[in-house]
């Protein structure tokens, strides 16, 4: 995961919660202890974050190479707070009084950057 943690963004598809259907959005990260971090400051307004509470399978292109993965939403306040530090750090600050839901995402590279669902319906 260290190969990866430079990069600015990536892309994260998740499973529509209602459809079914790939919904992909590009998001920024951090990357600890081996796993990925992504966040948002409401659930309510970001799909890709309630289909990710919904059905935790995604895939995620980032710096050209593709991984799958199980998603999850971040319960624990010392990682919460060491995944905030991590990523003020790494985006100067930017947004960090408004992020309050963190997801730690677990993934296996796939070597395929793009196009791929693995098994969501498109």
């Amino acid at each position: 995961m260290d190969s990866i943690a430079s990069a600015d963004t990536l892309e994260i598809t998740t499973a529509g919660r209602r459809t079914g259907r790939p919904h992909t959005a590009t998001v920024w990260f951090v990357v600890h202890n081996g796993k990925v971090y992504v966040s948002t400051d409401d659930l309510s307004l970001r799909d890709w974050a309630r289909n990710l509470v919904a059905t935790p399978e995604v895939t995620v292109v980032v710096a050209n190479r593709g991984f799958r993965g199980q998603g999850r939403l971040i319960t624990d306040e010392a990682l919460r707070g060491t995944v905030s530090g991590i990523r003020s750090d790494k985006y100067h600050g930017a947004f960090a009084e408004w992020t309050r839901f963190y997801f730690e995402i677990s993934l296996e590279e796939s070597g395929k950057p793009s196009g791929v669902s693995f098994g969501m319906q498109a």
